[in-house]
């Protein structure tokens, strides 16, 4: 097990430009040991996806815990891109491990779709039209790739409610 130190607000490298992988045999070993270490530290701090850029890394890769997805595997995502989203939106409150023991309530799409590579090269398309959950962490770590941060999200108003207390009630 490889866990690393995932990098909390308001650690400046989660606001530097990510860089999209050169789909190459050379560079998916390289994210397959990546993706390895990302997936230990998930699991080893209870999240539900993380983004390379929260680690560190500023590569394009994501991973997803496999509750989330409704496979026996986690994803692995290279160089992922949204591809459509539900006119439909949700309120749900959301941890980040950036933002450790907070909750804040974000308004996102219902349902997403989404295109990324996988850790054998091939371009997945991924349908979350009948996943909401999945579609949402999609959504959070893709932010985070695009160096959004949940706070970019929400008003003033709901970053004074966000607690603790209100994170370990209804976080996903």
């Amino acid at each position: 097990m490889m866990k690393l130190e995932v990098l909390e607000y308001p650690n400046s490298f989660l606001r530097e430009p990510t860089e999209a992988v050169n789909i190459t045999e050379e560079s998916l070993i390289e994210v397959r040991k990546l993706a390895r270490a990302m997936l230990d530290t998930m699991y080893a701090d209870n999240g539900a996806g993380l983004a390379a850029n929260q680690i560190g890394n500023k590569q394009k890769v994501l991973v997803i815990d496999a509750r989330f997805v409704g496979t026996k595997r986690p994803l692995v995502l290279i160089n992922p891109k949204l591809t459509w989203k539900s006119e439909e939106t949700s309120i749900m409150v959301e941890g980040c491990l950036s933002f450790p023991g907070i909750g804040f309530s974000i308004e996102r799409p219902e349902f997403v779709s989404f295109e990324a590579y996988d850790l054998t090269g091939r371009l997945q398309k991924y349908n979350g039209e009948k996943n909401p959950v999945l579609s949402r962490v999609f959504q959070h770590e893709l932010d985070h790739l695009n160096n959004i941060l949940m706070i970019d999200l929400i008003d003033d108003v709901e970053l004074q409610k966000s607690t603790k207390e209100n994170f370990d009630k209804e976080a996903v």
